[in-house]
């Protein structure tokens, strides 16, 4: 006896000009298709296995003369696997393909960034190479190394950089702001300051597969001061996103940090640093929502602590956003928030952070790992209390099957 326990589906993949037209296998002898399909050896598992199910369903006689008028319709010679055909869609040598179905969910790099695409949208960009500043603003800006744009499912950005009020502010990112090394006072977050920065070191890793992306990056966090630039601090990030269905996905982060020297790396308490995310400029005190674990709301969220926190707001004419879950075994969880406040530049624009030293300080200490885990639930749409609760509560702790 025998189960399966994974299919993949053998999808279409089209150019737009045949982006809304309904198809089925049937359809690819049409003499609208001719010299129009790509596709991968006919002797291939894949393409077998499918032959196999039309025959079933055909008989034979049919099957023979579907493949031969199939050939005929072919742009090239069959070649490749199935992203090879997607890159032929793309340069125009074809319009029509058949590949797995988990191929909607990609990454590639693309002018010094990694971008991870759902459904061929684009949902995350991970800036690798660094980001120069506008016009006339100081170089001291520049920075590597951050999420810009994550995007709903539907395409629509959630995030922003360099806003004019704080130039230092890039999408999702997370410097310390009040830290010690080696005896002095650094500043990673304030880039004005040109006390420190944090950089993209080297991608360690990336992978996609049926049902993930993701990749895996070193950070340094480099002191700027003195004569000689000066790495403090070795950050790892591994980053992965899950796609849940067409209005849902997840994006974990999952943080570790290393002492890069003898010298103890140590963060003070201050107000804000840590994981941070400075939304999309579309929202202002009028068409946004924040709502945490504990019921605060924008009024009262800043200075408490939470579990989770809803941001969401109005995205064109829709709505969407991203519920923000902090792992429990993360250092002083439930951590305490940084909001800005309903009046912020008057028109309320928001920036939310989970700031681990907002009332405490840390010590990493040499030889030692210190690790901190996020997720976003990112969705087109909205999100209640029961869901977040449930959606924290299986990031908390995971189902974990056993089979006996």
């Amino acid at each position: 006896d025998w189960v399966g326990l994974t299919q993949r589906a053998r999808v279409f993949f089209v150019s737009n000009q045949f982006a809304n037209q309904d198809l089925s296998y049937e359809d690819l002898v049409d003499d609208q298709f001719k010299g129009r399909l790509c596709t991968r050896s006919g002797l291939h598992p894949y393409n077998i296995s499918l032959f196999a199910s039309l025959l079933a369903h055909h008989g034979e006689v049919w099957l023979r003369d579907y493949l031969t008028t199939l050939k005929n319709n072919l742009a090239r010679k069959p070649q490749g696997n199935d992203r090879d055909q997607v890159k032929a869609i793309y340069a125009g040598v074809c319009d029509i393909s058949i590949g797995n179905h988990y191929y909607y969910f990609q990454m590639m790099e693309n002018e010094g960034q990694l971008e991870i695409y759902q459904n061929n949208t684009k949902v995350v960009g991970y800036q690798m190479a660094v980001q120069d500043v506008p016009e006339g603003v100081d170089p001291a800006y520049k920075r590597s190394g951050y999420l810009h744009p994550v995007n709903t499912p539907k395409g629509k950005r959630l995030t922003q950089i360099q806003p004019e009020d704080h130039y230092h502010h890039y999408g999702i990112w997370n410097p310390w702001t009040h830290t010690v090394f080696e005896g002095d006072t650094l500043d990673f977050w304030n880039l004005r300051s040109k006390q420190g920065t944090v950089r993209f070191a080297k991608l360690l890793e990336k992978n996609t597969g049926p049902v993930f992306g993701e990749f895996e990056v070193l950070h340094e966090h480099v002191v700027l001061k003195g004569e000689e630039e000066k790495i403090a601090l070795n950050e790892n990030q591994q980053i992965k996103v899950i796609p849940i269905d067409n209005h849902q996905y997840l994006l974990d982060i999952k943080i570790t940090y290393q002492c890069a020297t003898d010298e103890a790396f140590n963060i003070i308490e201050y107000r804000y640093g840590g994981f941070g995310w400075r939304t999309t400029e579309e929202w202002d005190n009028q068409n946004s929502r924040v709502l945490s674990s504990e019921g605060n709301t924008r009024k009262n969220a800043d200075g408490s602590t939470a579990r989770w926190c809803i941001v969401e707001g109005k995205l064109d004419e829709g709505r969407g956003g991203a519920l923000m879950l902090s792992h429990p075994e993360n250092y002083n969880h439930p951590e305490p928030l940084r909001v800005w406040p309903e009046d912020q530049y008057g028109r309320g624009d928001l920036f939310v952070n989970f700031a681990t030293t907002k009332n405490t300080d840390w010590t990493f200490h040499p030889g030692e790992e210190y690790v901190l885990q996020y997720r976003l639930l990112v969705f087109d749409g909205t999100i209640d209390e029961s869901s977040a609760e449930e959606a924290w509560k299986q990031f908390a702790k995971p189902l974990v099957y056993t089979l006996k």
